[in-house]
């Protein structure tokens, strides 16, 4: 008798309670961690089924209990039966945001070789950033895109660019990979002037990411991301100057920040601080007009911006 009330009391504890920004998926992947989450014989369909209270698996609230393991009253109920796991409504995804953000950042470029010596830093006020993300069991996909605009003191007005990045990435756990495509300005000095042109840079990437749940009386999250990138081609607006070859590498690391203000059944709305530092190393073969040969640069940005988080 002893044996059997204390099992039952283990069935009886064997319970989630819902504080706020749980996610049901994330709550069945933490108490089962090696086993399949997804589809209908998955985990999710299995706890799902001894929750009928949870009308929609997207949609969970605080103080909400989970019941994680049946409460068999004989050997016979521990087994679930086939038509209840196959009409049970898995969710395919965790989550989807997006963000907007605005923001400083600054830019240093020193350049030498054949299109002479240059040396540039400026910080720009107007960094406008979007970023969107899918999160699907242990994957993730996603897209970030910045631009400001270029507007040296030695330069004609006429020769201020509109510059872009563009990063696409997948993650699986802590493995980051994707595609960037980033531009530069490229300079050319002569008899004192100096002339411009902007590159675009595609790059391949590779790095490690993280997500934290931190400690909060409110939902709030830490993102970190840093990888390493290296050059496939490089391009540039000019027809006048042309791009041989290009070599290099180039590094960046991100810190995400958001935190919950706003919820409803829907969506939750969230402030979001971005912090974004890189490097890159590029050594080109080119030419420009009636000048040939080869181009050393290195450009150091750093950013920040705030901004508002959507999370469905």
């Amino acid at each position: 008798m002893l044996l059997s009330l204390l099992a039952n009391q283990g069935l009886a504890q064997n319970f989630h309670t819902v504080i706020e920004g749980d996610i049901l998926s994330q709550i069945v992947k933490e108490k089962f961690p090696h086993q399949k989450l997804y589809g209908q014989r998955g985990k999710i369909a299995e706890v799902l089924v001894h929750n009928p209270h949870i009308l929609n698996p997207n949609l969970i609230y605080p103080k909400q209990k989970i019941y994680l393991e049946p409460k068999p009253k004989t050997q016979e109920d521990l087994s679930i039966p086939e038509d209840k796991v196959q009409n049970v409504a898995v969710p395919r995804a965790e989550r989807w945001s997006i963000a907007a953000l605005y923001g400083v950042k600054f830019l240093s470029v020193s350049q030498s070789g054949a299109l002479g010596e240059a040396k540039v830093g400026e910080l720009f006020f107007h960094d406008l950033s979007l970023s969107t993300e899918f999160l699907h069991d242990d994957s993730a996909f996603g897209l970030q895109l910045h631009s400001y605009k270029f507007k040296n003191k030695k330069l004609d007005s006429s020769d201020s660019k509109q510059m872009y990045s563009v990063d696409i990435y997948g993650s699986y756990k802590w493995i980051l990979g994707g595609v960037n495509l980033e531009d530069y300005p490229l300079f050319k000095s002569h008899n004192g002037d100096v002339d411009m042109v902007k590159m675009t840079l595609l790059s391949l990437s590779l790095g490690a990411r993280k997500d934290l749940k931190l400690e909060a009386t409110k939902p709030t999250f830490l993102k970190l991301k840093g990888w390493l990138s290296y050059p496939l081609s490089l391009s540039c607006d000019s027809s006048d100057a042309k791009i041989e070859s290009v070599q290099g590498f180039g590094f960046t690391g991100q810190a995400d920040f958001n935190r919950e203000f706003y919820r409803t059944q829907n969506y939750s709305l969230h402030g979001t601080w971005m912090t974004q530092v890189g490097f890159q190393n590029l050594s080109q073969k080119m030419e420009w007009d009636a000048t040939r040969g080869k181009v050393k640069s290195n450009a150091i940005n750093a950013l920040t911006a705030v901004g508002i988080l959507l999370k469905f």
